[in-house]
């Protein structure tokens, strides 16, 4: 008896969840790290689910920091920790292929995550949360819960993201190992490599009629024109030249100070917004 009466509570909680998803929280997704929110966004994005914009944007978690209402109408593929590639993959994969293509430069040498392909389009995952939205990615209770708490205590004002103040010492101790990486050009080989690899998975795009648009996001001005910055840049001009390929650079009249030397801060990535231009 007891059993019988577990089961049907359980059931009922199960049906009344699945109706607050459908009904109460249809638009209301909550990544509780990182990892989730490239899943739900890859996932999303796979399944249709998600904004299918005509112009998709590939990046790494220095594009991820634009937020969904910063670009009206580009479908935000930059995903924290991984690069373009991943993203690629996941253009080439969907039937929603886009009209005009968005792809940052700074991470370009980022290799693609082996194993994220397959989680996005692990049969079960996949297919459950294409049929049952409740048991998507982003979808958990304890995330839709603290969620709501959080709005509730803001007196219902929608949560905005800012960047915590860094001391200027630790930010420097930042910066400085920054510079170490940026004083040195990427081998030449591994680029021109990588270049050519980026063009090859390109072609099928530009074949449909795709443009192809890279970007590249501000950095601190010391790094601006590091050696590294420097090649990757040239390397780019040369296997994608201007002649052929829009490109969006930063205004040399705009410095960016940014949270540790790549990243933009909050009101950094609004002001960059501006003047985001295509």
């Amino acid at each position: 008896m007891i059993i019988r009466k577990t089961i049907l509570v359980t059931i009922l909680l199960l049906l009344g969840y699945a109706a607050l998803v459908r009904y109460c929280f249809r638009d209301t997704t909550v990544a509780q790290h990182q990892w989730q929110g490239n899943l739900i966004k890859a996932r999303n994005y796979a399944l249709g689910i998600s904004d299918t914009n005509r112009t998709v944007m590939l990046g790494s978690s220095l594009s991820y920091r634009f937020q969904p209402n910063d670009l009206p109408g580009i479908t935000n593929l930059s995903m924290a920790g991984m690069g373009i590639f991943d993203g690629l993959a996941l253009v080439a994969k969907s039937k929603h292929r886009p009209d005009t293509l968005l792809i940052e430069m700074n991470l370009l040498l980022r290799p693609p995550d082996a194993g994220f392909m397959d989680l996005v389009y692990q049969p079960y995952a996949f297919y459950t949360g294409k049929y049952i939205p409740m048991l998507r990615e982003g979808k958990q209770p304890a995330g839709i819960l603290t969620d709501q708490l959080s709005k509730w205590a803001l007196g219902g004002k929608k949560k905005t993201s800012t960047d915590a103040a860094v001391a200027e010492n630790a930010f420097q101790q930042v910066l400085e190992l920054q510079k170490q990486n940026f004083a040195k050009a990427p081998a030449t080989d591994s680029l021109q490599q990588t270049l050519h690899l980026l063009k090859t998975k390109l072609q099928t795009l530009e074949q449909s009629g795709c443009r192809i648009i890279f970007y590249e996001m501000p950095i601190n001005p010391v790094l601006m024109h590091s050696p590294f910055a420097n090649a990757l840049r040239e390397g780019f001009l040369q296997t994608f030249p201007a002649g052929q390929y829009h490109y969006i650079f930063p205004p040399e009249n705009l410095r960016f100070h940014t949270t540790d030397g790549i990243h933009l801060s909050r009101g950094e990535v609004l002001q960059y917004v501006k003047v985001f231009r295509f």
